[in-house]
């Protein structure tokens, strides 16, 4: 213990982030010395490499706390966070909850209605949707091309989506990758290939049809459905 110098940080708190760090360096592939200098690149090639493995004294059962010293529990109750595939999703679609009554752009309007009903959903795409009644989907997009993503959507009669840490919280129109009433909107994002990325979309229909649908395409993919197996949720909290 003491050649890496952990044994010598002043308080268990230093001591415990420091070893967090070495065992993040570590399983992310990077070179980590006895001394717990970390160089080089990551290796992918490697059976434990994992590009997420992001360890946080936050997530662990129990933490030590700064000069306090004091041992305290740590329930990491909140769910899934980005970027933590490691905990078990479950695959094939994202979560759908329905309601009553038109959202109307209202990004307050969903989170605190009451849900009629709710489904795992294999597809951002809803045919055909009754008048006065709004969706909310969310998940995890698991990116599998690494550059920038193009996604299209079209919305009757209002529909926003969100990708990254703004589809958990902090969402707003002004924030969304894209906000469509009845038309087609673009939107573009930077995504790496094996990352599981959080993404929601708030969708309605007040008056006559409505329709929802959503495509991507980057390069050498040509403009398509988002597939059934590049979506994921969080069984935990069914959703995010």
């Amino acid at each position: 213990m003491s050649s890496n110098g952990i044994a010598h940080l002043s308080t268990k708190h230093a001591k415990q982030v420091a070893k967090l760090a070495i065992a993040q360096a570590t399983r992310q592939g990077y070179n980590v010395a006895a001394n717990g200098a970390v160089t080089g690149n990551f290796d992918s090639t490697q059976p434990y490499y994992r590009a997420n493995n992001i360890l946080s004294i936050t997530e662990l059962p129990t933490q030590y706390t700064g000069n306090a010293q004091a041992l305290i529990d740590n329930p990491n109750s909140s769910g899934l966070l980005i970027n933590r595939p490691w905990i078990a999703l479950t695959g094939g679609g994202v979560y759908q909850y329905s309601y009553s009554g038109y959202w109307n752009q209202d990004t307050t309007y969903l989170p605190n209605a009451t849900s009629t009903s709710s489904k795992v959903a294999t597809s951002f795409t809803i045919t055909s949707e009754s008048t006065t009644k709004s969706e909310w989907l969310m998940g995890y997009l698991l990116a599998n091309y690494t550059g920038t993503w193009t996604f299209s959507m079209y919305a009757d009669d209002g529909g926003s989506l969100w990708i990254g840490p703004k589809a958990i919280t902090g969402y707003t129109l002004g924030n969304a990758l894209i906000d469509a009433n009845v038309s087609t909107v673009t939107g573009t994002i930077n995504l790496v290939a094996g990352v599981y990325y959080p993404i929601m979309v708030m969708y309605g229909n007040n008056n006559g049809p409505g329709s929802l649908q959503l495509q991507y395409s980057h390069t050498g993919q040509s403009l398509t459905n988002v597939p059934s197996s590049m979506l994921f949720y969080n069984p935990v909290t069914n959703g995010i």
